[in-house]
């Protein structure tokens, strides 16, 4: 089924897309898209400043997925005014932040933490073809808890998670024997929402803004890692703890400011990437 789907602002797929914030996408040579979502494969592409789609989900899980009803032109009017701003605004314009199913969120941030983009698509592309359900030839959904409950720290780590798979086990079998209870959370506001996801195994407060951004909606939230940290110390010194960059970043950064900093860090990782492309020439 395609579909068309409008978009509050308009949206730069791409950008939204290669940002770091979702994985397991993958472009194809016409400029389309595919990828996973709600246990369904979708193929999207860019038409105008709308979003094209051909797929089995209904167009609403689609336009929650990248939060298409987000008005980013009163977003943006939110942003402060740092310079790096207007100029990362200009360059991506469009740029959405997505949303993820819960689960997915905790599984994919996990296996997020301290390493780069094509190793965390390594390991979760290695998790679904392993425990996920198939879906085409291409594609399979990333597992859910009771289906990585039964798995072993070993086998978890041969699929190349490393430390990373103890977590992964432990979260699975919380969840999935209902000690650790992931429907509570849309119930809570942000400061209790990020408390409670720390008594998930391996979620510290980075993995915990990043669940409380891409899945529980709250756009103020930030996620420091270290190309945010290195953002938020040029702008303020002293700055040490987790929590005072994060305090600071809210305050900063307004209502929207995981959307801000999702625009920052991307600026910011770009800039660097071609300055290392120009020094290698």
């Amino acid at each position: 089924m395609a579909y068309i789907l409008p978009a509050s602002g308009g949206i730069n797929l791409n950008e939204t897309l290669r940002c770091g914030q979702s994985f397991q996408w993958r472009a194809e040579p016409d400029g389309a898209w595919r990828g996973v979502i709600g246990g369904a494969v979708v193929r999207v592409w860019q038409q105008g400043d709308a979003l094209a789609c051909d797929t089995s989900l209904p167009p609403d899980a689609v336009a929650a997925y990248f939060r298409l009803d987000d008005p980013l032109d009163a977003i943006y009017a939110t942003f402060p005014p740092d310079p790096a701003l207007p100029q990362a605004v200009a360059a991506y314009r469009g740029m959405r932040l997505v949303r993820y199913e819960v689960w997915d969120a905790v599984l994919s941030f996990l296996c997020a933490t301290n390493t780069n983009i094509p190793r965390i698509d390594k390991m979760l592309g290695a998790l679904a073809a392993r425990f996920g359900d198939r879906l085409d030839a291409d594609f399979h959904a990333l597992p859910r808890p009771h289906q990585l409950a039964g798995s072993s720290e070993g086998e978890l780590r041969a699929l190349g998670l490393g430390y990373r798979a103890a977590y992964v086990l432990q979260a699975a079998r919380m969840v999935d024997s209902g000690r650790f209870d992931l429907g509570v959370l849309a119930a809570m506001d942000y400061e209790a929402a990020h408390v409670h996801l720390q008594a998930l195994p391996g979620v510290g407060p980075k993995v915990a803004d990043c669940i409380c951004l891409f899945a529980l909606g709250w756009l103020q939230a930030v996620p420091v890692d270290v190309w945010v940290r290195r953002i938020l110390s040029q702008r303020r010194a002293g700055l040490r703890s987790y929590r005072a960059m994060a305090e600071f970043a809210r305050e900063w950064l307004g209502p929207y400011a995981g959307y801000a900093q999702q625009y920052l860090f991307h600026y910011e990782r770009m800039r660097n990437a071609k300055a290392c492309a120009r020094l290698r020439s």
